[in-house]
């Protein structure tokens, strides 16, 4: 999942939110120092991480994505899912994207000492950029893809990424409303699990 679902998928506290936003900068053991909330994001976050890549409610169109975009498909995978996600927001939210977002950003505002350095710096551009706001419109979706396809030479496959979207909207919808409800659902016991068992240990 992309930066908007992982946010998403950590429910109505935020600061288990920001644990799971910062798990991409936070490799091996997960630090027992943290509090038991950012702990239990950045578990989460792997979480959320091994049902995409492993689970089958998922892989049909992974593995669609991984024809044309090989080893960057679950980053285009991760777009696609946010993008919807954006589009469809109220359907799982009383509130708006942006009034979320806005709580989003005031609470990890307040907790920037936490974010590893390349997280922080991630999170001050993305906030700054708006940049989650516009996954709801292709072109927003278009603009994320050219600049991830200029991050190496090989990532260059993946800027047609907003055009294949396109031509097989139809079917990348409906493999995203299968599937991350049942991810919410999935998310929302583990943080059950989670919380009781790192509280008692």
């Amino acid at each position: 999942m992309n930066y908007l679902a992982h946010i998403d998928l950590s429910g109505d506290d935020m600061l288990i939110a920001v644990g799971n936003f910062m798990g991409d900068g936070v490799k091996g053991a997960i630090p027992e120092g943290l509090h038991i909330k950012l702990r239990v994001g950045l578990h989460l976050h792997r979480f959320i991480d091994h049902q995409s890549d492993t689970h089958p409610a998922n892989l049909e169109m992974r593995l669609l994505l991984r024809a044309k975009y090989s080893k960057y498909a679950g980053v285009v995978q991760d777009m696609y899912h946010d993008h919807f996600l954006s589009k469809y927001w109220e359907e799982y939210h009383k509130s708006s994207l942006e009034q979320y977002l806005q709580r989003f950003y005031d609470f990890s505002d307040a907790h920037l000492h936490v974010l590893p350095a390349r997280q922080k710096s991630f999170y001050l551009g993305m906030k700054e950029g708006g940049w989650l706001m516009r996954y709801a419109e292709l072109d927003g979706i278009s603009r994320a893809f050219a600049g991830l396809s200029s991050r190496s030479s090989t990532a260059i496959i993946m800027k047609d990424g907003a055009h294949f979207l396109e031509e097989g909207y139809e079917d990348f919808e409906k493999g995203f409303r299968s599937w991350y409800p049942l991810l919410r659902e999935m998310c929302e016991k583990e943080r059950e699990v989670l919380l009781r068992n790192l509280s008692n240990s």
